[in-house]
């Protein structure tokens, strides 16, 4: 007997939708570091019009439209699986 993988639901929320929805009551309420306010502001507009995007036509003729990231290494979105790999990294280093 076989078991078909299913494929994951994507998430209810996005870290950007809490961060949309929530960024400036915590920028209000909170002091954050220079870091903290880039990362908040990159995490909001994140794959939005705010950051333009670009279309691929297929040699059959479908045209793709996406928005560009934000490339900020703390979003999720972008470079967090990067961070983690270099922490990986790292880390076999400091054992071998």
């Amino acid at each position: 007997m076989t078991s078909a993988k299913k494929k994951a639901d994507p998430p209810l929320w996005r870290l950007a939708d809490v961060v949309d929805h929530f960024g400036d009551d915590v920028r209000r309420r909170m002091p954050l570091m220079y870091e903290q306010r880039r990362a908040l502001i990159d995490i909001e507009r994140c794959r939005t019009v705010a950051l333009g995007g670009h279309r691929e036509r297929y040699e059959c003729g479908h045209i793709v439209s996406a928005y560009n990231s934000c490339r900020n290494r703390s979003c999720p979105s972008c470079l967090a699986w990067k961070s983690k790999d270099w922490v990986s990294r790292k880390e076999l280093e400091l054992l071998h």
